[in-house]
């Protein structure tokens, strides 16, 4: 649920476009799953295999938004401004995950859930008033936002947890898995 969320209502894609979301869906929800094993034992301090996957997260968007961007199109740019944030993030969460706490990590990971859903967003309204029906990407946009704001907010909670991150990639991987099959169905 980031930038590089393709339309759901997008005709046609190509077949590397559409391999590429499924590889990242892929990637997102046995991430998912890993974080929700790892992280239901964590506690508030987080152990060394759950920090480098806190850390690792963004590193599905970078990979995407460059294997993407290398197609080339209108997107190209943009999807190459999103892997750098990403890649900031990933640096980012690295060092707020190893030894530090849930708690700093949900704020990491809020602020860039919410610079990447705000980015979305814009680009979506943006594209939408070109004619292109852009309306998933406004949601994913918006609900990126949103649950950053919530895990800011929650990162000061008495005892912080790191499952919500899992739903919230298990959630984005889903998106991407049904824009990969109704884009291939439509062509």
């Amino acid at each position: 649920m980031t930038l590089t969320a393709p339309s759901l209502d997008v005709p046609r894609a190509s077949t590397t476009s559409r391999r590429i979301a499924q590889l990242r869906a892929v990637a997102a929800l046995l991430w998912a799953i890993a974080l929700a094993v790892l992280a239901s034992d964590a506690g508030a301090d987080l152990g060394l295999g759950v920090a480098a996957l806190v850390a690792a997260y963004p590193l599905i968007d970078v990979t995407a938004s460059l294997q993407e961007a290398a197609l080339g199109g209108d997107r190209a740019r943009l999807l190459r401004v999103n892997a750098a944030i990403s890649a900031l993030a990933t640096v980012f969460r690295a060092a707020a995950a190893i030894g530090a706490d849930a708690g700093a990590v949900l704020a990491v990971f809020g602020v860039w859930a919410v610079v990447s859903g705000a980015l979305q967003l814009a680009n979506a309204i943006r594209r939408r008033r070109t004619g292109t029906r852009e309306v998933p990407m406004i949601v994913s946009g918006a609900v990126s936002t949103l649950a950053g704001i919530s895990f800011i907010a929650s990162s000061g909670a008495d005892d912080p947890t790191l499952t919500g991150l899992a739903a919230y990639a298990a959630v984005g991987a889903l998106l991407y898995l049904l824009w990969a099959h109704r884009t291939r169905t439509a062509a």
